[in-house]
């Protein structure tokens, strides 16, 4: 993120917040969840999640109602996601993919 010109600032490991979902057999949890990074870019305000694609692979199985994989391969969790809109902010998913 140094090297990106679009990078303004970043932040590693903010304060966690609270996320609902509902895990494999359809129980619903929840739980404090820390994103890896907050970055401010010059298009916006983006939560940063790092995982690789193995750990997705193995979390999907166990919490479906978190993680999911799109048709164009691209990682997304829902409740993050959620919680980062009533923000007006976005949530992304990194993998070394």
């Amino acid at each position: 993120m140094e090297n990106d010109p679009e990078v303004l600032e970043y932040y590693y490991q903010l304060p966690p917040f609270k996320i609902q979902y509902k895990n494999a057999v359809g129980r619903n949890i929840s739980h404090y969840h820390t994103p890896n990074f907050f970055v401010l870019r010059s298009t916006g305000a983006i939560w940063e999640e790092w995982k690789t694609v193995k750990a997705l692979e193995r979390l999907v199985l166990k919490y479906p109602g978190r993680y999911q994989k799109t048709e164009t391969r691209h990682w997304h969790s829902l409740p993050e996601e959620a919680y980062a809109a009533t923000y007006g902010l976005i949530y992304n998913i990194c993998t070394n993919a």
